[in-house]
């Protein structure tokens, strides 16, 4: 889609989601206007579902009408079956005396019109560490397999949706807030009703979708949704402003924080868009649900001694460290030395079974220039990000 036709869509689709969240009568009129671009638009930030309620009340026609509505009897029906999972989960860990604390979508749903609105793709859990082995066999009782182990939680699948993130720590070591971040857990307070489900206050849970957002917005692109929650959690909770101020300030996250308030404004306020705030836009229309893998590769490479980077991404990116490539060579556990001969296996494998995702990373990291990556470090600056 066009830079032009992009922030064109994009304050459309945010303009909609703006009615359905504040349950106004008063809808955008739009002659000559492509829906589907809309559907397609409003699909990639996994947000088409929300727009039914207030679609089926305008000239949409029918038949993309049909797709937001298929999205929207599908959301209902997964946020159900992930609501159910949920509490049989959350009542296994009580059960074994394991305090745990929900993140993102199954806390933040609560503040949408309809639950349902907030559609998630995983569950996050954060515990404590010693609890990880107990915590898994509890999710294998249920059905799931665990599908690999990451620097910051473990991951779970069962069919047909349920996707599970047990995290002993809500970021990766690397996250430049991860000490602050490992607070988190000790901030929260207990349920009353439920004397092992923790809850963060609404000002640190702002925080935290703050840190959240950051993650995306630096590493591949952040899309609308996580700023519909910060706006939600904004407008619906008392917020300590003074305390976020100063914790904000202690992470040097001021500027970038004003940024967000600013495009939440733009976004659900019709806040005018200055050639600034443009840039900014079209970054998030055109990052998707969370990111873009070329905005993932252009953040990687980096703009400094940019040959070497790029041949260092690709690299990288085929030469997985051995705590990666345990994941699919258990062998590796026993016997490390064998690193070499499992990238070479994989390599084959990928060469033979695969080759289009050879091609495709390639091409995608060779089609780059440094103006690419000046063009990022460009959109942090405008962001407020040093």
């Amino acid at each position: 889609m066009e830079k032009d036709n992009l922030l064109v869509y994009g304050r459309t689709l945010t303009n909609y989601i703006a009615c359905v969240l504040n349950c106004s009568e008063t809808l955008p009129v739009l002659e000559q206007f492509d829906f589907m671009q809309l559907y397609t638009l409003a699909k990639a930030h996994n947000l088409s579902n929300i727009l039914y309620s207030i679609l089926k009340n305008t000239n949409c026609p029918h038949s993309v009408l049909q797709l937001f509505y298929e999205d929207y009897k599908q959301s209902i029906l997964r946020e159900a079956r992930q609501e159910f999972m949920a509490q049989k989960i959350f009542a296994a860990l009580s059960k074994e005396k394991i305090p745990f604390l929900p993140m993102k979508g199954m806390v933040i749903k609560k503040l949408y019109p309809i639950e349902s609105m907030r559609s998630s793709v995983d569950t996050d859990i954060l515990i404590d560490k010693v609890h990880m082995d107990t915590a898994a066999q509890i999710l294998c009782t249920e059905g799931f397999t665990l599908k690999r182990k990451e620097e910051n939680c473990w991951v779970f699948y069962r069919p047909p949706i349920y996707n599970y993130e047990l995290h002993f720590t809500l970021f990766k070591p690397d996250f430049p807030y991860f000490e602050y971040a490992n607070d988190f857990m000790k901030k929260a307070n207990f349920i009353p009703e439920c004397p092992y489900h923790m809850i963060l206050d609404c000002s640190d849970f702002y925080l935290y979708l703050i840190l959240h957002l950051y993650q995306h917005y630096v590493n591949g692109g952040c899309g609308i949704k996580l700023f519909t929650d910060l706006y939600l959690l904004q407008k619906k909770t008392n917020l300590n402003m003074e305390y976020i101020q100063k914790e904000l300030e202690k992470l040097k996250l001021c500027a970038f924080h004003q940024t967000i308030l600013h495009l939440n404004k733009i976004f659900f306020e019709e806040k005018e868009m200055t050639s600034k705030y443009k840039i900014l836009c079209t970054y998030v229309f055109s990052s998707g649900n969370f990111g873009t893998k070329d905005y993932f590769s252009i953040a990687s490479i980096g703009n400094k001694r940019y040959s070497l980077s790029k041949m260092k991404f690709f690299l990288k990116s085929w030469f997985l460290n051995l705590k990666t490539m345990k994941q699919f060579y258990p062998i590796l556990k026993k016997v490390p030395v064998l690193l070499p001969f499992c990238w070479i296996h994989k390599g084959i494998r990928t060469l033979v079974f695969k080759p289009s995702v050879i091609k495709s990373e390639f091409s995608r990291v060779k089609k780059y220039n440094k103006r690419s990556a000046e063009d990022l470090e460009k959109i942090k600056e405008l962001s407020g990000i040093k």
